[in-house]
């Protein structure tokens, strides 16, 4: 004879010590299985959210934090700056727990931190979580990082010697994040500067 006893959607609550005992008229025996429930890692979101935005070189913290059973790994990867570059530092997991329903399922902080940012530190950095049981589970969640940075004069305006009546044309690049605005200024004899506006033929 056999008897299957089956619990649907199995859930942290249901882990522990399950016996089985076959009884007739000479006696009875008995044998015991124990269950684990594993639960699939989840990215629980920061109170900062997961799009930050920096002003160079101010440095930047990623925090991660992933709930699951057993507790997760934490990895971070795909992000835009080279492997090995002592800028970027990943601390060591912090583990924790959180109640969820009834039951308190562990969780796992890590920290990435990337100090004095920089021009191409903008991109995807991605947390994944991971936890072995029957098999191995994952959840990944992914950081949006944009860094400004100071303008910059790419092509300075050359000096000019015009002929009277001719035009005057003085051309200005800038490249920063975001995109700079760029406005001319005239200095007079007297040291003093105005703004010249669009009316003044200014392009």
């Amino acid at each position: 004879t056999a008897s299957t006893l089956t619990i649907e959607s199995a859930q942290p609550s249901d882990a522990g010590n399950y016996t089985c005992t076959a009884t007739n008229v000479v006696g009875s025996v008995s044998a015991t299985a124990n269950v684990f429930i594993q639960v699939s890692p989840i990215i629980t979101s920061p109170a900062a959210g997961f799009n930050y935005t920096v002003n160079s070189p101010i440095p930047v913290t990623f925090q991660c934090t992933a709930s699951g059973i057993p507790p997760p790994l934490i990895t971070f990867n795909g992000f835009p700056i080279p492997t090995g570059d002592p800028r970027v530092i990943i601390g060591d997991p912090i583990t924790g727990s959180v109640t969820i329903g009834q039951q308190n399922v562990s969780t796992t902080s890590r920290s990435l931190t990337i100090n004095s940012t920089r021009d191409g530190d903008s991109g995807s950095y991605t947390c994944v979580a991971s936890n072995q049981g029957v098999t191995t589970l994952y959840s990944n969640q992914t950081f949006q990082l944009v860094v400004q940075l100071l303008p910059t004069i790419t092509t300075p305006p050359a000096n000019l010697t015009v002929i009277q009546l001719n035009s005057i044309n003085l051309t200005c690049g800038a490249s920063g994040v975001p995109t700079p605005n760029i406005t001319w200024w005239r200095t007079w004899s007297n040291g003093i500067s105005t703004q010249l506006s669009d009316g003044q033929n200014i392009s």
